[in-house]
């Protein structure tokens, strides 16, 4: 993800862009090395043309009006791959499952396809293998509670477990334009009390029983 310069003709100077698989390098750091691949052909990615198009090619990332979070993006797809599947891997980069912080190696439907879930960015989610497995055990329900697309927060899931708990997952902030370090509180919640990360526990130790 890297901001375009489109303030005044530039991008702020402390900006950054970040590197899926990498991490976060700085802005004009990325910028000169798009720049310096503008003239190099390549067929490495779908809808390219060697005689036409260059190594670089661009997809437009939308935020919502404070450019904190990522939510949407310029493409259409049937399924969760190419520009799709990574923009959902640059939107959730670790598991959404609360207290995972395991990498996200697989994105799924959030409602199923056979229940009628649309292939979207608000429908997708980034889990990390084992709970991507877990959620398709009886007793639990991932539902999409908010897709960004209203400006007024993050993508946001809610976990329904066997045992009657819910767990609210929102999607991280990305760094650049807008982004700010996280609050240890949201100001619309309480604290979490210590017997709810021990019920969460117990629910994935019993799914896997």
């Amino acid at each position: 993800t890297l901001i375009p310069a489109a303030f005044g003709g530039r991008a702020p100077a402390d900006d950054t862009a970040t590197i899926p698989g990498w991490g976060v390098v700085p802005g004009q750091a990325a910028r000169d090395w798009v720049a310096s691949n503008l003239d190099h052909p390549s067929t490495n990615d779908a809808g390219t043309d060697s005689t036409k198009s260059g190594f670089v090619w661009l997809r437009r990332l939308f935020t919502d009006p404070t450019g904190r979070d990522l939510v949407a993006m310029d493409s259409r797809q049937r399924r969760f791959h190419g520009g799709l599947r990574r923009f959902l891997e640059l939107r959730d980069p670790t598991c959404r499952v609360p207290w995972c912080d395991a990498p996200a190696v697989h994105v799924d439907h959030t409602r199923s396809v056979h229940d009628g879930g649309a292939t979207s960015a608000g429908n997708g989610d980034g889990l990390c293998e084992r709970h991507n497995q877990v959620k398709e055990h009886d007793g639990w329900h991932f539902t999409v509670q908010s897709t960004g697309l209203d400006g007024t927060g993050p993508h946001h899931l809610r976990i329904h477990t066997p045992t009657g708990t819910s767990y609210d997952s929102t999607a991280p902030p990305i760094h650049g334009e807008g982004w700010t370090p996280p609050t240890l509180r949201d100001s619309a919640h309480d604290w979490i009390p210590d017997h709810a990360t021990e019920a969460w526990h117990d629910d994935w130790h019993d799914a896997w029983a």
